[in-house]
């Protein structure tokens, strides 16, 4: 940043964990002036981007290819009035040693896609980041003085009115018959659990080792598509499992998803109207078997909310 000159940004919520779509994003910059400043103009910025990493080659090969493209920026142009240690002409402003403060406000539209986080350990990964950013021009051969915070956003996603259990049924093994109904299709962020009937039938006695339970994420951004997995946790009580029958409703942790904040989303991107930016989700369960090379696998569509439940409710089931 120089020795003479260093800024940030504080945000009044600053104990907020996300921003809704349709809010603003209030705060202030901060700027402190060691020597006489010149300056050409002072402005903050809230960028939204998308980003593509592709890794290439191993070894000493190795090399990550990031692609980078703004879908929407905010812009807040300070306008400085000459003050006590502030002058103004035509070639900008000059600042005296001091700490200075300037509000702003920027605004989140209401159709935007959610933050979406960096998955880790892949080759080729997209993701979505929101950020406000301050640029302090200064003249001459100086370097500018740039300084962001990273913000996470999140569209208002309610409970569907039209609430429906999802039902799966596997029977691809012989005498073993696995039925499962997660009875609803949808899941509130933060909830610990989620509620599935699960009828196992296995005259056969195959021994069920464990059931792997993930929540996966399916991100489609226009020309660059990917699968995340949100969490993956074992459902407690079924470990070894040779009954001939097993009928309960279970109680499918969610704990490990309480930091999920991006709901399931569909995102027209202005820039090209014909792309749709997508965000599903999918809930697996892996039955391992001790047949070789022999599992079962129930996928379950998952719609994820942030919102409240509305006053009126259909239920019903659909298969």
């Amino acid at each position: 940043m120089g020795s003479s000159v260093s800024c940030y940004i504080t945000l009044d919520s600053n104990e907020k964990m996300f921003y809704w779509t349709g809010e603003a994003v209030n705060g202030y910059v901060v700027l402190t002036v060691d020597r006489p400043l010149k300056t050409k103009s002072i402005d903050v910025k809230l960028i939204g981007q998308r980003i593509n990493t592709e890794v290439h080659g191993s070894g000493k090969n190795k090399h990550i290819v990031t692609r980078q493209r703004n879908f929407y920026v905010d812009f807040h142009p300070f306008v400085i009035q000459p003050a006590h240690g502030i002058s103004y002409d035509q070639d900008g402003y000059y600042l005296e040693p001091n700490t200075y403060q300037w509000p702003f406000s920027l605004h989140l539209v209401k159709n935007l896609p959610p933050s979406l986080f960096r998955a880790k350990k892949k080759k080729i990964t997209t993701w979505i980041n929101y950020y406000v950013a301050v640029t302090v021009a200064r003249s001459g051969l100086h370097r500018n003085v740039c300084e962001f915070v990273n913000i996470t956003v999140a569209p208002f996603v309610g409970i569907p009115r039209h609430v429906s259990s999802v039902e799966r049924v596997d029977e691809n093994i012989r005498d073993l018959y696995i039925h499962g109904i997660l009875l609803r299709n949808y899941l509130l962020i933060g909830e610990p659990y989620i509620p599935l009937e699960l009828y196992i039938d296995n005259p056969g006695r195959t021994t069920i080792k464990e059931v792997i339970v993930k929540l996966v994420q399916l991100r489609d951004l226009g020309d660059k598509s990917s699968t995340e997995i949100i969490f993956e946790e074992l459902l407690p009580g079924i470990e070894d499992f040779q009954n001939d029958h097993f009928y309960h409703t279970v109680q499918i942790p969610m704990l490990s998803a309480t930091e999920l904040f991006a709901p399931s989303t569909v995102y027209k991107y202005s820039a090209t109207p014909s792309v749709v930016w997508t965000v599903n989700y999918a809930l697996e369960m892996i039955f391992k078997t001790r047949l070789s090379f022999t599992n079962i696998t129930l996928i379950f569509p998952l719609m994820v909310v942030n919102g409240s439940r509305p006053s009126h409710m259909l239920t019903s089931r659909h298969v």
